[in-house]
């Protein structure tokens, strides 16, 4: 089976966390959404269809897979995956379906909560599609294909993706661990819970006084992670590759990225990779980008038990120390929230500066990508000249918009006295 895995125009929705990156390798439960999309329709072959602005970096993580290539998209009968759609668990045993048995009956679209899920669709209709033409004839299947119903989630806003973790990284659990350190114990800790319901890579490290708890679901711990003492784990939860867990309290529906930095508390939120956090603060229902650094004390505010959104903050973003985010805040990507004695504004646009005497382009790219590459090479990485060009094609997009307007009576609601 082929699949190609397309982004339409709706992946705008998901701002900050996929302006910089294809929406697949955004990161849900245990692993990327396109690991849950491979492992649905255990394909032979995969493309992408993504935004022109990520294309690049898409192809330079994945060089031998087709990426926006009209002439392997035409080779056979596809299936086209809306990137945003997270498919349904498999019941044990159930197989993936066979190319011949999905297109048995011919071509069809199907449709997850009123939105397309997927379009099982051969070379004659594959033929007019293209990353220009691709929302037009989505529509057109749409009022002339047979239509299905599938289950999973279709993510229309960044909230969605930590709405449906805590059942994600179950779902991910019995595929993503193996055997080995399946049902392991921590040598001198404690466990609450089914031991089957627990993973410690053989390579993670795990302190004395480390409580882990998986009554509520399973917990894993990735390889070469490093779990400090007196963390606390409650299931379900991820902890992935080379993170470091600092006497943190990580409470149920959480993932934790490769190689973050996490202390103080994190309740139902994800960070996607090598973010920083390593400080006091609570943070709930959030999801955090990469590279992106919070300073101590840094904090969302706790709403009412029907209102579970937090914030949402992009990549390279740096957090003053005792910043209080209130609800649904979203923070662009390298951009700069400074000490301002009360609550940021709910829209802190990327390349902008928050500060007390209000918001403030910075466009000035040099000192920002140093500081980045600087980061970067200190832990390991490198600040690649992809990257770089995607970022400032999202500066250039960016210097045009509105500056958005002041919080005014309610930054006065939460400022701090005196």
């Amino acid at each position: 089976m082929r699949i190609c895995l397309y982004e339409d125009r709706r992946v705008a929705d998901l701002a900050p966390l996929a302006l910089a990156r294809p929406v697949a390798d955004l990161l849900c439960g245990m692993s990327a959404l396109e690991i849950k999309h491979r492992r649905y329709f255990a394909p032979d072959a995969v493309g992408h269809l993504v935004r022109p602005i990520v294309a690049e970096l898409t192809r330079a993580a994945r060089p031998y897979i087709p990426v926006n290539n009209p002439q392997w998209l035409r080779a056979g009968p596809t299936v086209l995956v809306n990137a945003r759609w997270v498919p349904p668990p498999r019941a044990p045993g159930e197989s993936a379906p066979l190319t011949a048995d999905l297109f048995a009956d011919g071509p069809f679209v199907a449709v997850c909560d009123g939105d397309l899920a997927f379009a099982a669709v051969g070379p004659d209709a594959l033929a007019a599609v293209s990353p220009a033409t691709l929302e037009q004839c989505l529509e057109d299947w749409l009022a002339t294909l047979p239509v299905r119903t599938v289950g999973g989630t279709v993510l229309r806003k960044p909230a969605d993706l930590v709405a449906c973790n805590k059942s994600q990284i179950a779902a991910d659990f019995p595929h993503a661990v193996d055997s080995d350190g399946l049902g392991s114990r921590p040598a001198a800790g404690g466990l609450t819970g089914p031991a089957d319901r627990l993973f410690l890579h053989p390579t993670a490290a795990i302190d004395p006084m480390v409580m882990i708890d998986t009554t509520g679901g399973p917990v894993a711990v990735a390889a070469g992670a490093v779990v400090a003492a007196f963390t606390r784990l409650d299931g379900p939860c991820f902890i992935g590759p080379g993170a470091h867990v600092l006497g943190a309290t990580i409470r149920a529906g959480t993932s934790i990225g490769a190689h973050c930095r996490i202390g103080g508390e994190v309740a139902a939120s994800i960070f996607q990779g090598y973010a920083d956090k390593a400080h006091q603060g609570f943070m709930a229902y959030s999801y955090v980008g990469e590279w992106a650094t919070l300073g101590p004390g840094t904090q969302t505010v706790a709403g009412p038990d029907d209102l579970p959104t937090g914030c949402f903050i992009g990549d390279h973003a740096r957090i003053a120390p005792g910043t209080l985010f209130d609800r649904e805040t979203c923070v662009g990507l390298f951009a700069t929230v400074l000490p301002l004695g009360g609550v940021p504004p709910r829209d802190v646009p990327s390349f902008s500066r928050v500060g007390p005497d209000g918001t403030t382009d910075d466009f000035d790219c040099g000192p920002l990508f140093a500081a980045a590459a600087a980061a970067m090479t200190a832990r390991g990485r490198i600040f690649t000249r992809g990257q770089e060009s995607v970022y400032r094609a999202i500066a250039a997009q960016a210097s045009g918009r509105s500056r958005p307007p002041a919080r005014g009576s309610e930054s006065v609601r939460f400022r701090i006295a005196g």
